[in-house]
């Protein structure tokens, strides 16, 4: 079913985990005036307050969610995308554009 064997995908995912632990969640605005957290490429919105983080949901509608602690950190490793991050184009007032 996956192009991985079980010992590959525990590699793959230990490695994206120390590339995690030096990604800093940046927090963006769109020209719309909607803000998104951005963390390697990837954008989520739509928070949700929980007990002892904020969790977003991945904009492009995946169901992948990113924790993030009141303080700024990530919380838990954010699971693999099925898709490419969105294309994004910074305009000169500072705000991001999705290009489609």
């Amino acid at each position: 079913m996956y192009p991985y064997k079980e010992m590959e995908l525990v590699v793959l995912f230990l490695t994206d985990m120390q590339e995690l632990d030096n990604a800093e969640i940046v927090e963006i605005t769109m020209v719309s005036g909607k803000k998104f957290q951005k963390l390697q490429g990837y954008t989520y919105g739509s928070t949700v307050r929980l007990k002892s983080s904020m969790r977003y949901r991945c904009t492009q509608g995946c169901g992948v969610y990113l924790y993030k602690s009141f303080d700024g950190h990530l919380m838990d490793p954010v699971p693999v995308h099925n898709h490419p991050p969105p294309r994004l184009y910074l305009t000169s007032s500072g705000h991001y554009m999705a290009l489609r």
